[in-house]
């Protein structure tokens, strides 16, 4: 069974023929288009809210948006659902005035995602959801890395480094991700990440090099010393990571 996409982006694929579109889409071909169309249905909804974009759609407000696309084999919208920088659900659905519904309970009423996913049966809620309702997101993203380097291989270099850091108060509160085979950290648990710590590499035989945010190294040792270098190397009063993306900081 395929993996299911990440997000409304990833069924979308290159140009298909016009008449295939239009069979399928029937509507957006009468309405101009996936953008105006999901415009027609929040308006047929009496819903405020504005729908901006090219191709995708995208609806948004303060820290929360919703982007829509059409997949191309097959009748579907596909919705995600994200609150300050983090993706906490997805939907797919073939009626787009369901989707506009949807969208409108989650930017304009602000639902959370077990009322999306109740009045929605459509709707699907990310592993991270209920952890990031709960203000305990940083916690469960150390936990999931952990687990994800102790069950794949292609991760297994890093646990005695996730190890050591989740010991260490001041790289535990931050917020962990990977890039490649670096482990990484944020000030802030929303994407774009806050870009400004420093992240660390395995080099093999359980070593590891630690770089600065200019990928200059600055040192290099086993997980003891990487973290501690990690540690020695933060911005300046850098606390626990916050609710955001970098530009909320």
């Amino acid at each position: 069974m395929p993996n299911e996409p990440k997000s409304p982006q990833d069924l979308i694929a290159g140009p298909t023929a016009q008449s295939k579109r239009d069979d399928l889409y029937p509507d957006l071909a009468r309405d101009g288009g996936l953008v105006n169309a999901l415009q027609l249905a929040m308006r047929s909804l009496s819903s405020p809210l504005a729908v901006t974009g090219r191709g995708m759609a995208r609806v948004g407000m303060n820290c929360r948006f919703s982007q829509v696309g059409n997949a191309v084999e097959e009748r579907l919208f596909l919705c995600d659902f994200w609150d300050q920088g983090v993706m906490l659900a997805l939907a797919r659905t073939p009626d787009l005035l369901q989707v506009a519904r949807s969208i409108h309970a989650w930017v304009q009423e602000k639902a959370n995602t077990s009322q999306l996913r109740e009045s929605f049966p459509f709707a699907t809620c990310e592993p991270i959801a209920e952890s990031f309702e709960k203000d305990m997101e940083v916690e469960w993203k150390w936990e999931s890395l952990e687990e994800s380097a102790r069950t794949h291989r292609d991760m297994a270099t890093l646990l005695p480094l996730i190890l050591t850091a989740r010991r260490t108060k001041k790289v535990r509160r931050l917020f962990p991700f990977t890039s490649l085979s670096n482990l990484c950290l944020s000030r802030c648990t929303g994407y774009p990440y806050s870009g400004d710590c420093p992240y660390a590499a395995p080099t093999g035989d359980s070593q590891y090099k630690v770089f600065d945010t200019l990928g200059k190294v600055i040192g290099r040792g086993d997980a003891e010393s990487a973290v501690q270098l990690l540690v020695d190397h933060l911005p300046p009063n850098c606390g626990p990571a916050t609710k955001g993306t970098a530009d909320d900081l």
